[in-house]
């Protein structure tokens, strides 16, 4: 039987953990949480001095399938990298990599699953396409290249071989194959309070990219008509627009 696997990654991003559970648990043999207290330091030296450790308050019921990996990583990549060699050891077939921000119908995980179970292929990178929200789940980014309100490809998975493993955030080594499947990815990455998202930025594997002063200028001054919001490359994200669409059953509650 064909076994799939999701993991996620967490510090600083606890508020999502039950939502993100209640969406993916039902779907997943195993469900990984690489759980760190400490933040990344490869962007940013100082940030463990910066942001005080941040002990997340787990559940102790967790459902059976939930494994917790508790470490200390330099970097968002060591941190994905503990998980996937965790699911090679427990022989995983596919291992998805939904963010604990990241959101989707229940209907819609199963339908990938059967989508990437029947093509077969092999060293490949799944992806779906996201849509990016913007301070709460009523306004979303807009893209130049994309109809709103899509505004990137994100990825959701990758068959599991015995050198599988993340070479630069989420960037799978040696995987060419690029599959874009029909379904959507509901990213909360931005739905963030002003102290979460001073944090995030301080941390991620953008640190050393974002825009001076984009925090002030773009985050907290913040209009409906402000454009130019991306906080690495300002033109990718043009504007916020309102959002009146449906959302995964996880979130349309919050």
């Amino acid at each position: 039987m064909t076994t799939f696997a999701t993991y996620c990654l967490l510090f600083g991003q606890e508020k999502w953990l039950q939502p993100h559970l209640e969406n993916v648990c039902p779907h997943f043999d195993k469900v990984y949480i690489a759980y760190s207290q400490k933040p990344w330091v490869a962007f940013n030296p100082k940030a463990r001095t910066q942001i005080p450790t941040n002990p997340a308050s787990i559940p102790s019921n967790l459902p059976n399938n939930v494994e917790v990996i508790t470490g200390e990583w330099a970097s968002e990549v060591d941190q994905r990298n503990a998980a996937v060699n965790k699911a090679k050891q427990d022989g995983i077939d596919y291992l998805f990599d939904i963010d604990l921000d990241e959101f989707y119908f229940h209907a819609d995980l199963e339908e990938i699953k059967k989508t990437i179970a029947s093509l077969g292929v092999t060293r490949a990178r799944f992806f779906v396409p996201g849509i990016t929200f913007w301070k709460s789940f009523h306004y979303a980014v807009e893209a130049p290249d994309r109809e709103f309100p899509i505004c990137a490809d994100i990825p959701i998975g990758f068959d599991l071989q015995p050198d599988t493993k993340h070479i630069r955030k989420r960037k799978v080594k040696n995987y060419d194959n690029y599959v874009l499947t029909p379904y959507c990815c509901y990213h909360a990455s931005y739905v963030l309070s002003n102290d979460e998202l001073r944090t995030k930025i301080q941390i991620w594997g953008h640190a050393h990219q974002v825009v001076p002063g984009w925090f002030e200028e773009k985050w907290l001054n913040w209009q409906p008509d402000t454009i130019n919001l991306h906080p690495v490359y300002p033109t990718a994200w043009v504007r916020a627009l309102p959002f009146t669409g449906k959302l995964p059953e996880t979130i349309a509650r919050i």
